[in-house]
This record gives C-alpha cells, structure tokens and sequence, in this order.
C-alpha cells in the first residue's frame, strides 16, 4: 500500500522484500481467505479495536477507513463483501485475488521490486537515513524510506523483528513486543477434555491478581492446551501483557445474558419435570455431555445421580461454574501462534497524521512494526493499509 500510494503521486518507488514472493503474510490472513478490513463502525468506535494506542489513528482512520480501503480495491478491480459480523471478505474468498490486484498496481505504477533481497545494514548521517546497504552488496539511496516490516508474529511469513531492530539502531525506542491474538495455554485440565468444543457466545474478563484487565465478548473453543477463539484472541494482548510477572486469570461467563437465580431456576425446573432421569441426561439437552461431565467433576458432584440426590450445593456451584468458570492462563503460544505483535516502536516518536519519525527526518512506519495491535476481524490488516497510505503519500511529498 505504501509503494502504490507514493508511486501514485508520482515517487520513484523501491519495494525491498525478504521473502522470494510478495505478500505472505496476506495469503495467510482470514484462513487463506483474507479478511481484508471491518466495517459498520465509526472511527472512534473502529480504534477501539487497538486499545490504550487506539487514539493514534483516530485521525488516519478518519481519512483513509474500511470504506475508503473497499472502494480503493474494487476500483482497481476487486470485489467484496460484507459478512454480517462486519467482517470484509474478497468475493472469491481467496487471498490470492486480493495480492493480484496489489501486484497488478506496482506494475502499472512502476515501481520496482526487489524479492530475495535482504538488508546487511541502514546507513545514516546524523538524524538522516543515507543508504540502504543489501546482503548482495548493492547500495541503495533514496530521498525517503518506509519500513513496514511487521512485527515478530508469522516468523515463516518473514516477519522476525528485523525493523524493530533497525529502528533501535536509528535511536527509536521499542516497547517490548508480546504476541497478540493468540491462544492460550491453562494451569487446568478440564479444557483439554473439552477439545473441539465451542460456545458462540460468551463473556470472559481477565483478572490480574484480582484485578479487572480487560473483557470481551464472543466465540471461545476448548483446546488440548487451554482456550482459543475470537474473543479469546482478543483478549489475549493484554494476557502477554501481564505474563510472566503476574497472575493473569480467565473468567469464563457460558450465560452472560442470563442472572444466576434465571439459570438456577431454570435448572430446577428441568430437573424436577424429569426427575425419574439422571442429572447427565437432561443436561444434555442443553449443554454438550462431556461440557456437562467436566463440570460435574470440577464441582465434585455425582452427574449420575437423579435430581432429587443432588444437593442444595451441588445445583449452586453448578449455576456458579456456569457464571464463572476460573481458568489460570500460564502461557501463550508464542511468536509462533500468534497472528499479531504487541508492542513495537513507540507511537511517541511517530508523527500520527504522517506516520514520520520524530528522530529520523526521512524515515516513515507503517504496520506492525509500529506498537500498534487490533481485535481479529480485519483490524490489523486495516491498520496496515491505513498506515501504508498515509506513509506513502507523505513520503512521496
């Protein structure tokens, strides 16, 4: 986005990329299927997505948004849709047609492209970039430089922190990266004999020590490790966060439209309209069984048992496990599951509705190697065109 937006407005444009291909990274994104942005949101609502550093493209958003990023792709040939959740999709769903459309652009535009090119060396004179030394030997030069290298998540896409580097080096401070959107690994068993399970909806809020983090809300699945899904994912920026230093517990609400006397209640009415069954068979007809058996044995209650056997207790620390399922998150699946980085160069040093560096008078970010990290959904990918086209224009000035 950044070589098409300064080639655009007339620059001479040089693509470095690492990879012996363009665009990895998008052929991986939305399961191959590439979930190019989010829409149905206001800016403000939009950055949310982001955080504490949502502020920082509040403006960028305003100007070049999920709106602006569709009619950008279907004028260049590309057409979309929109699922109901917000989520933007090409119409072929194949990533593959989206990176066409982008590649078809560099070419009209020419711009030049260098794959299997890797950097040795930035060279810089006082606070300017003065060249760009390649592993091959070859010098480039140029009036101004862009580095979108992503963050350290997709380590086989290509992206394993390199820019983060360069940007040290050129006297950029970098908050610690920590993988984003990924899942999580738990102290307890029960998930794991729930693999494969999966609820739609529901509310699960971090507690650090006690203490409220975060909350989201949305599909969470049980794996042989821990926990997965969306809104674990989404959750799980801020799960790095605290890790290893802290406690970083997991609250898993299954009814979070529901009060705990409502499913208490409506317990007991299942189970007094069918007492001569046992608490396992009707429980299944409104929870999976091994859901239901994994709860019964966290409770250390008998599931075989008719309803009239359980105790008073029993049925409130059922209710109880259902409103407040505690899990203890001791890990995450690292740089290697993650599908975003946390953490980045520090948005302090970067001009917000130019993407400049404070430091450096002729270097510009865009993307994930910025600490800059959004929900699943299309938001990162947005926050990559949206960076791209703001740097790309600016630099071409």
């Amino acid at each position: 986005m950044a070589a098409i937006k300064a080639s655009q407005n007339g620059a001479d444009v040089v693509l470095i990329e690492k990879n012996k291909s363009l665009g990895k990274k998008i052929l991986l994104s939305g399961n191959g299927r590439c979930n190019i942005t989010h829409t149905g949101l206001t800016p403000a609502q939009f950055c949310q997505a982001y955080g504490k550093n949502g502020s920082f493209l509040i403006s960028a958003i305003a100007g070049f948004g999920p709106g602006q990023m569709i009619k950008f792709l279907n004028v260049l040939g590309l057409k979309t849709y929109s699922q109901d959740d917000g989520r933007v999709f090409p119409e072929s769903d194949d990533a593959q047609d989206v990176l066409k459309v982008l590649k078809k652009e560099l070419i009209k535009n020419k711009v030049t492209i260098l794959t299997d090119s890797v950097i040795k060396e930035i060279k810089k004179t006082k606070n300017k970039i003065s060249s760009i030394v390649l592993e091959n030997g070859e010098i480039i030069k140029a009036d101004n430089f862009i580095l979108t290298t992503g963050g350290k998540s997709y380590p086989t896409a290509g992206s394993t922190g390199d820019g983060l580097l360069w940007a040290k080096d050129l006297g950029h401070k970098i908050i610690d990266p920590n993988p984003s959107l990924v899942p999580l690994k738990t102290k307890e068993d029960w998930p794991a004999k729930l693999q494969g399970i999966g609820f739609d909806d529901v509310e699960i809020t971090l507690l650090d020590n006690g203490k409220r983090i975060a909350r989201q809300r949305g599909e969470v699945v049980f794996t042989h490790f821990g926990i997965s899904g969306p809104a674990v994912l989404n959750i799980s920026r801020e799960v790095a966060e605290i890790l290893p230093q802290h406690n970083a517990q997991i609250i898993i609400d299954f009814y979070p439209n529901d009060s705990f006397d409502k499913i208490l209640q409506s317990i007991q009415r299942d189970f007094s309209d069918n007492g001569k069954r046992s608490a396992k068979n009707i429980l299944a007809n409104v929870m999976p069984e091994r859901f239901a058996q994994a709860i019964f044995e966290n409770i250390n209650c008998d599931i075989y048992q008719k309803p009239e056997g359980l105790s008073h207790e029993c049925l409130h620390n059922l209710v109880k496990f259902l409103k407040g399922a505690p899990l203890t998150v001791t890990e995450t699946l690292g740089f290697e599951g993650a599908m975003a980085t946390n953490g980045g160069v520090d948005l302090k040093e970067i001009d917000s509705k130019t993407m400049k560096s404070k430091i450096i008078t002729n270097l510009f970010f865009a993307g994930e190697v910025m600490d800059l990290s959004g929900w699943t959904g299309g938001y990162n990918l947005q926050m990559c065109w949206t960076t791209g086209y703001v740097a790309g224009i600016e630099a071409s000035k």
